[in-house]
């Protein structure tokens, strides 16, 4: 068979084992690219080698190499995984059946690099759509906090009857803010742009409701030139 391979000019380094244990061994150790086994050994055959790839999780193109093969056997170990079969009467195909079994173990290789790589990004894409709505959650919870701050539209119209309200945040949560307090009998209204959007806006909006809350009830100042 080595003969067949170099006579092909296919470059390889190989290892020969004849038992389990060196099999085991040579599949952690020497880490193959491709296996040919015989169909039957004294010690070993090819049904316990495809059954101890598979446990190893060791996804190698596996050809078999046997005097004598029919044809529902050989679909029978096709199906358990072997890649493909030489007979060792026609080893002049050994080195087709080698590149192809390696050009297969590629491709299966590739789709499985593939599907593991899909796996991730879902699991990413999982965990980003979870951080994500914590975000938001948090974000519609400090929009009812900021909601709360602000003046009723009740209470306005009470000062105010043909007056309304017009609202509506760029992101949730405004830095756009309106405020309304009433004074030594003045009525002192307050329409606030502040700086940014979305949460920075917003936290500088309570800052601006505060300042006006301190300015107006507890200083008492009511003209905008004092304050």
């Amino acid at each position: 068979m080595e003969r067949e391979l170099r006579g092909a000019n296919i470059q390889f380094v190989s290892q020969r084992v004849d038992c389990k244990k060196q099999f085991v061994e040579a599949l952690t150790d020497f880490s193959p690219d491709l296996i040919i086994c015989d169909h039957s050994l004294p010690q070993f055959s090819s049904d316990s080698a495809i059954k101890i790839a598979k446990e190893m999780n060791k996804n190698i193109p596996f050809l078999l190499a046997t005097g004598t093969l029919t044809d529902s056997r050989a679909i029978e170990y096709l199906k358990d995984g072997a890649y493909d079969y030489v007979l060792k009467t026609n080893l002049a195909r050994l080195p087709f059946a080698v590149k192809n079994a390696l050009s297969k173990g590629e491709l299966i290789q590739g789709k499985q690099h593939i599907e593991f790589e899909n796996i991730q990004l879902q699991q990413n894409n999982r965990e980003t759509v979870a951080k994500n709505k914590e975000i938001t959650d948090s974000i519609i919870y400090a929009k009812e906090i900021q909601k709360a701050l602000l003046p009723k539209q009740s209470t306005i119209q009470q000062h105010f009857p043909e007056s309304f309200l017009i609202n509506i945040p760029k992101d949730i949560v405004s830095g756009d803010f309106y405020w309304l307090a009433e004074c030594n009998g003045k009525i002192i209204v307050a329409i606030g742009d502040c700086t940014g959007h979305g949460v920075p806006g917003a936290l500088i909006s309570i800052m601006g409701h505060n300042k006006l809350n301190y300015i107006v009830k507890v200083l008492g100042l009511t003209t905008p030139s004092d304050s």
